[in-house]
């Protein structure tokens, strides 16, 4: 079974003291937050945690909620163990707890720590340094696919665009950032259809997706991509792209056969291009995700008069009789 808490009692016991019991909890994913939780990825200690950090993806562990307040909404046990005021409610990658509101089944899945045994031990981050270079990553596993016993080993890689390659940021408008390109990829998963994964996140923050009530804000968009052999997924390039991968099952419906010990794999292609190659007449291979404006912020003034007619960022003022 997958072991959450990934360092030791003895050690836990040294990075938080003698509260450690009231706030590492041996949960997955989806029972930390269901609780109230939070789960961190990449780090064994919310010490480590810091927005931005370089994940170690096999680490991770539920932290619950911290247990008295004072009266000055201060904790009254060890702060350094209390994960919400370490990076809760601020979406930030990758510490999730419940005022973050992720509720997506293949992001909260992705939370789950990779299997040490049977995931890369190091390749997991792919950085696109040229344009229409394509880079390739394989990984082959150990035994034969699929594995049933494989669901829960989320195998993660990260991909980006190098900086060098986008010049401009998340604050700019749609058509300043169109200059930054795409990242167009593509996986084959050899031996398995499922699961394979692809997941847009803004840089160093990890939001909801909810494909029937997307957000039409660039500063919080995001994508989740179930993915198939011969699908292309064309992303923004200043966005983070995550692959998740457990190699457990065949879909019934497909022509994918088993693989032998040592000829099962994940291959993937990452290509930066300045023109999105997807065709006017794409059919269903191809998920294109379009970018999103940043929000207008209306500026209120309150000269006693009632200001706000349209804007959501002012109060109503009033007239004084």
């Amino acid at each position: 079974m997958q072991k959450y808490n990934k360092v030791s009692k003895r050690t836990l016991m040294a990075l938080f003291g003698t509260a450690t019991n009231a706030f590492v909890v041996d949960l997955a994913p989806m029972e930390c937050l269901n609780e109230g939780n939070t789960f961190i990825l990449g780090v064994s200690s919310t010490d480590d945690f810091t927005q931005g950090f370089t994940p170690d993806f096999n680490t991770g562990f539920c932290c619950d909620q911290f247990a008295d307040m004072n009266r000055y909404g201060q904790p009254t046990e060890d702060p350094d163990g209390a994960c919400n005021t370490r990076c809760e409610g601020n979406n930030n990658a990758f510490c999730i707890g419940n005022p973050d509101s992720v509720t997506n089944r293949f992001l909260v899945n992705f939370l789950n720590p990779s299997d040490a045994d049977n995931c890369a031990a190091d390749g997991n981050f792919v950085s696109v340094t040229e344009s229409d270079v394509p880079v390739e990553t394989v990984y082959t596993f150990n035994g034969e696919l699929p594995n049933a016993d494989a669901e829960d080993w989320h195998c993660k890689w990260k991909i980006t665009a190098d900086p060098a390659l986008l010049p401009h940021g998340l604050s700019g408008s749609a058509e300043d950032r169109a200059l930054n390109g795409w990242l167009v990829v593509e996986a084959t998963s050899t031996g398995f259809d499922k699961e394979v994964v692809f997941i847009m996140q803004p840089e160093g923050k990890y939001y909801d997706y909810n494909h029937r009530d997307s957000t039409n804000n660039a500063l919080e968009q995001t994508f989740v991509g179930l993915s198939k052999n011969g699908n292309k997924y064309v992303f923004p390039a200043e966005y983070e792209i995550y692959l998740d991968v457990s190699p457990y099952e065949i879909r019934s419906n497909s022509d994918t056969q088993p693989a032998a010990d040592g000829e099962g794999n994940i291959a993937f292609t990452v290509t930066h291009t300045l023109v999105n190659p997807t065709p006017e007449d794409a059919d269903r291979s191809w998920s294109n995700v379009l970018r999103e404006e940043i929000p207008v912020v209306t500026e209120c003034v309150d000269d006693m008069t009632v200001v706000d007619l349209a804007g959501d960022n002012c109060s109503w003022y009033a007239a004084s009789p």
